[in-house]
């Protein structure tokens, strides 16, 4: 008799895109604020990156890539959360853990932007420097949710510019 394999609840791998677009304007951002996108979602997400609700997701790789210029060398926070919270932050706001949030925080990924010929590219995971990242969570739903913050503040290059993410996962 042949052995008969199962491949419905075998882990996958995916990769999803998540595009950041910052507000038309100028303005300075401070130490610890936080960059909102122009729709006026505080969280952003990686729709669909889950299997189905409550199901294990691993963080593998991340990348984000930016248009704007004035990021070059600049460090950015990717804060994952499991479901939306509750006390999104504003853009260009102090950014700020909450307790209400506590419980749906899993991790945080910094990504520096590189400078000269790099400079719109940030990267860690398995093809950067041998770093791998290993953020597991499990997703109230089949979203990730992200927030992103500055740890040191930046003048942004233009009225408005964009930030993508790339992230690489594997399914459970």
């Amino acid at each position: 008799m042949a052995a008969q394999f199962v491949t419905k609840n075998q882990p996958m791998y995916v990769d999803k895109n998540s595009t950041l677009t910052r507000p038309s304007n100028t303005t300075v951002y401070s130490d610890g604020d936080a960059i909102l996108d122009t729709i006026g979602i505080a969280t952003q997400k990686f729709a669909g990156i889950a299997k189905s609700s409550g199901r294990g997701v691993n963080i593998i790789n991340l990348v984000a890539l930016t248009n704007d210029t004035g990021l070059a060398g600049k460090t950015i926070n990717v804060v994952f959360y499991k479901s939306s919270p509750a006390s999104p932050i504003a853009d260009n706001a102090a950014f700020s853990y909450s307790s209400a949030d506590g419980l749906i925080n899993k991790g945080v990924i910094p990504l520096t932007f590189g400078t000269g010929v790099s400079a719109n590219v940030a990267q860690v995971g398995v093809e950067s420097s041998g770093t791998v990242i290993n953020l597991e969570l499990c997703p109230t739903a089949t979203d990730v949710f992200y927030q992103v913050w500055l740890p040191v503040g930046y003048t942004p290059s233009a009225n408005s510019t964009y930030i993508i993410f790339q992230v690489s996962a594997i399914q459970n």
